[in-house]
């Protein structure tokens, strides 16, 4: 057997079991007060009218073989968990549910080649596969046991990221302050340049206003001409320092 199945294959050949070929199709049928329970779950009994005893021809029961044969069919061993031996035959041996939580299921028959056969196929069906339950039982709990500190790494990492990402917010945000504030020191040190500007322009042109005016009072009306492109240019000046100190601090 091999993958949780046993595979059929045959000394002589192979024939299905007979459902009364040991004295009925259950293993729970198959104990008496007489007969004693071995240890893995194997029951010796000897039931009455069974057809087979040494020396018959035993086409009623699987054969064990050792050769590489062909197999014919696959039983899943997942709900057999009780194996039966004959007295009269001990290398004939039964394979049968557990009379609670599968009484419905077909039993099966098989005889080996030997009593030490047998011996190892009751071994395999039942010691072995209970150590396998128990291995397979041991990792789920090695696993399930890992799961807190897996947690624990995942909820670790969490942390930190979130930390990560925090300081990346304020760092950001310390930019855009700075950012901010030196933006707004540059438009403040161009209006102050401007403003000063603008002053400086209205006063020169205040002061040229009064000096023509003394020296139009002085020289009289001939040079009105000249004193009115001199407050034009002026005018002018002013106007686009206005304009530009204007646009400055509408673009920020």
């Amino acid at each position: 057997g091999g993958g949780g199945g046993v595979v059929g294959g045959a000394r002589m050949s192979l024939y299905p079991s007979l459902p009364n070929i040991m004295g009925g199709g259950n293993a729970g049928d198959h104990v008496d007060n007489d007969h004693g329970v071995l240890s893995g779950g194997v029951v010796e009994w000897d039931p009455d009218g069974t057809p087979i005893n040494k020396g018959e021809n035993n086409n009623g029961t699987y054969q064990f073989a050792s050769s590489n044969l062909q197999p014919v069919g696959i039983i899943d061993l997942e709900c057999y968990s009780v194996v039966n031996r004959s007295k009269l035959n001990p290398t004939v041996l039964e394979l049968a549910g557990d009379s609670i939580t599968n009484p419905d299921l077909r039993s099966f028959y098989f005889q080996s080649a030997t009593v030490d056969d047998a011996e190892c196929w009751t071994k395999a069906l039942l010691t072995e596969r209970h150590q396998s339950l128990k291995d397979e039982t041991e990792a789920y709990r090695q696993v399930c046991e890992s799961f807190p500190l897996q947690l624990s790494n995942f909820s670790e990492m969490i942390n930190e990221a979130e930390a990560k990402a925090e300081n990346m917010e304020k760092e950001a945000y310390t930019v855009r302050c700075s950012a901010e504030e030196g933006r707004r020191k540059v438009v403040a040190a161009v209006r102050e340049m401007l403003e000063r500007k603008c002053w400086e322009t209205e006063g020169s042109r205040s002061q040229q206003q009064h000096e023509g005016d003394l020296f139009g009072n002085t020289l009289g009306g001939g040079v009105g001409g000249a004193k009115s492109a001199d407050e034009m240019k002026v005018s002018s000046s002013s106007d686009a320092e206005k304009s530009l100190l204007d646009s400055v601090l509408d673009s920020h």
